[in-house]
């Protein structure tokens, strides 16, 4: 049944299956507003994957690093631009692998050690570590 009190060529269908009229804007209809997307930093990839070099391999197997250590170059990879370099904290790395912050400091000198990374100090910041492999 037809609303006489508005004309049947002044309606339209929505997508919910109510009739509004055409002079309503639709942004007064009941649906809740946009959320604006956070910008992206410079070198950060949604989804995709982590590309390791077999170089860093090899040098991991001659130097008999551990798999959490091996892990660790694989999540610091994951935070690199294409400087190879990144800062993330220890406890975000920490938190990232499910370990103490302690066990990361550990394996971080591990990769040091090896010379597979080097590390940065940036004051009261989080460190710098630059991937050399």
């Amino acid at each position: 049944m037809i609303d006489a009190s508005i004309p049947s060529n002044n309606k339209k269908l929505t997508k919910y299956g109510g009739i509004i009229p055409l002079h309503v804007p639709e942004s007064h209809l009941n649906r809740p507003a946009p959320v604006p997307e956070k910008p992206k930093p410079e070198g950060y990839m949604e989804g995709g994957f982590v590309a390791v070099s077999n170089q860093f391999m090899q040098m991991a197997e001659d130097k008999g690093l551990r798999l959490d250590t091996r892990y660790l170059y694989v999540v610091l990879k994951s935070h690199c631009n294409k400087k190879n370099e990144c800062w993330p904290s220890q406890k975000h790395l920490a938190k990232r692998m499910d370990m103490s912050t302690r066990n990361v400091r550990r394996h971080l000198v591990r990769l040091v050690d090896a010379e597979i990374i080097r590390v940065e100090p940036r004051g009261y910041k989080s460190n710098k570590y630059i991937l050399l492999v």
